[in-house]
């Protein structure tokens, strides 16, 4: 018994060139790809003819068309996504797209958009597959690459034309190969079978082997030789993947549309309740304007935050031209909140805040002002919409943020939502913390933070590197600062 495969390890490997990101994250991604790689799209089924029980493969390939949503986590925490679907489409082939989903801590997503189409007869020979990689924030794919068949075979279609090294006879059923072996025999503890899995990208082939762990008479339990754990749904008429687990904590989790629509990775991991304990007394934390940390890993590897550290290792936060200005900003709001920078609802008390004002900072003043006197500060678990934020007058720091980027928006600013560290006083550690960031249409950069009432944010805010979310969840685990040196403004702004 086996995993069905998806191959995202040629998927997403090169989604780093969004971010011209170190090879940390793409060995980091190489745990993403390993978990997605084993876990959703069937292969070929080695030794699967011995069984004796035959399930019509196009009723198989008919069920595969219902829409399935999967959201990946890291120990509970959503870092993305991936929905597959099918189709007979206008050539009468059968036809499945992938579509993964990784959102940044910068609030871009990257999206890997695989689609496989067979032959309507048998043996159902694939005949076409393409990949393309595009950003949120672009409608033109930055990577692509096709497969098609030919007189000679499969070929591939990149910056030149070559013979494919995926199996020529690669078909419907070996791509539903796990769903035909799990309809055909019931399956034991200690069943094994060996998989062949494609790789798109890379064009290649390689056979993995899957233990059973466990089954009953709802579910069946398998691990790979990776330690990757895998549970699938039998009580329909065929097998369905719910959950799967990889040894580096991403966990794939099969969830209904409704709360697919509302997934929000990088606003649910600011409610997180993680700290980074700092050594060294920080006062006056609201009035710094400079800030130099020592930091520890204590496992030694810094990361995705190796990109903000200085030459001796440290953190230098300054508040004029620091973290935040050191890459260039996203002037794009989260999906999540795009609609509402435009509703009727947001657009009237903008306008209604900064209409009978010229000047682009004292309307950004005069909407920070606004939020922090309306809504009252509460943790909430939830996401939530800026107009629900607005109606509610309640919200966490990255609800209170949104609604700061939506009405700045509709005012006609360039805005997004900010995540990172802050030091917080009562606990006298570094929590996960929400503000924004704003370009006037003069092109200042400006930093504000409308939760703790600040039109310029103090030194003590430190925006998380340009990583996945998964990257900088696994690295606050293990970071501990200490405090160098810091500075104060000698009035405060």
């Amino acid at each position: 018994m086996s995993l069905p495969t998806l191959v995202i390890r040629s998927s997403t490997v090169r989604l780093t060139k969004c971010f011209s990101a170190s090879s940390r994250l793409r060995t980091c991604l190489r745990s993403l790809v390993a978990l997605c790689t084993l876990t959703l799209l069937a292969n070929i089924a080695l030794g699967c003819s011995a069984t004796t029980r035959h399930s019509h493969i196009d009723t198989l390939a008919e069920d595969k068309f219902m829409m399935r949503a999967y959201v990946l986590e890291y120990q509970g925490t959503p870092v993305g996504s991936l929905v597959i679907a099918g189709e007979v489409n206008d050539f009468n082939q059968y036809e499945y797209t992938h579509e993964l989903t990784l959102t940044s801590m910068r609030n871009t997503a990257l999206i890997a958009k695989r689609i496989f189409r067979f032959a309507p007869n048998s043996p159902h020979l694939l005949e076409q597959a393409s990949l393309e990689k595009f950003r949120s924030d672009s409608s033109a794919p930055y990577e692509t690459l096709y497969v098609q068949r030919n007189e000679t075979g499969l070929a591939t279609h990149e910056r030149e034309i070559s013979i494919s090294r995926l199996p020529q006879d690669y078909s419907l059923q070996q791509y539903l190969g796990l769903e035909r072996w799990l309809t055909k025999a019931e399956v034991v503890p200690g069943d094994q079978l060996s998989l062949v899995t494609i790789g798109l990208e890379q064009q290649e082939s390689y056979v993995d082997s899957w233990t059973v762990v466990d089954s009953s008479n709802s579910f069946v339990l398998v691990r790979s030789q990776q330690g990757i754990e895998s549970e699938y749904d039998v009580t329909q008429a065929f097998p369905q993947l719910t959950v799967s687990r990889h040894p580096s904590g991403l966990t794939l989790r099969l969830v209904d549309e409704r709360t697919y629509s509302t997934l929000s990775p990088v606003a649910e991991l600011s409610k997180q309740p993680l700290s980074v304990p700092v050594t060294g007394s920080l006062p006056r934390p609201s009035q710094m304007s400079l800030l130099e940390l020592g930091v520890t890993f204590t496992q030694r590897d810094p990361g995705p935050w190796s990109e903000l550290l200085t030459p001796t290792g440290t953190l230098l936060i300054d508040r004029q031209s620091t973290l935040t200005t050191k890459a260039a900003p996203l002037p794009l709001v989260s999906e999540r909140n795009a609609p509402n920078s435009t509703s009727e609802e947001i657009q009237e008390l903008a306008n209604s805040l900064t209409n009978a004002i010229s000047s682009d900072n004292q309307k950004l003043a005069a909407i920070v002002k606004f939020v922090h006197d309306s809504v009252r500060y509460g943790k909430s678990d939830i996401p939530q919409s800026a107009t629900t934020t607005l109606r509610h007058k309640s919200g966490d720091c990255s609800d209170i943020a949104d609604l700061v980027t939506a009405l700045a928006i509709a005012a006609g600013l360039q805005s997004r939502t900010v995540y990172g560290l802050a030091y917080d006083e009562a606990s006298t550690t570094f929590g996960i913390h929400a503000w924004n960031q704003v370009r006037l249409r003069d092109g200042q950069l400006r930093n504000v933070d409308p939760t703790w009432n600040q039109l310029h944010v103090d030194a003590t805010h430190i925006e998380f590197p340009e990583a996945y979310a998964h990257q900088v969840l696994a690295t606050l685990e293990h970071m501990e600062f200490s405090v160098i040196r810091f500075e104060h403004f000698e009035s405060q702004i």
